[in-house]
């Protein structure tokens, strides 16, 4: 198998091929041992696209948008890695606002109808004030 054959294969496969070919490696002079040591030189399990802190800088667009496709990507001082860059997920959709009718309406139907003994007291001392429904 190449170099090239291996570096198409899904990451699943590249585990599997590594730890078949580390069976073996107990044998001095093994045939899987200069094998590995090919694979080890050549071909990277986990890559992370690398960028030095001047690109950064100067090619911020670019490093934007490979970040969209790769999802990380590994920020590099005189070839030593100082930082990782990673995509931030969109927000969700957002929550509804909080409607003390809609509120009073649940309670109401959870509750069967039946009165608290607080809500009698809460009833007297709210009296004059009025509900509202939305902030302005």
């Amino acid at each position: 198998m190449t170099i090239e054959a291996v570096k198409q294969l899904p990451r699943s496969e590249k585990l599997r091929l590594m730890e078949t070919l580390c069976e073996d490696l107990s044998r001095p002079e093994s045939d899987y041992e200069s094998r590995l040591r090919v694979l080890r030189e050549t071909c990277n399990l986990d890559p992370l696209k690398t960028i030095t802190i001047r690109d950064l800088r100067q090619r911020w667009p670019e490093a934007e948008a490979a970040l969209q496709v790769e999802g990380e990507i590994l920020v590099t001082r005189d070839s030593k890695p100082v930082a990782k860059l990673v995509r931030v997920s969109a927000e969700g959709p957002r929550r509804s606002r909080w409607n003390p009718a809609e509120h009073a309406r649940w309670q109401r139907e959870v509750s069967g109808g039946k009165l608290s003994r607080s809500d009698a007291a809460l009833a007297a001392a709210r009296a004059d004030r009025p509900l509202t429904t939305r902030r302005k």
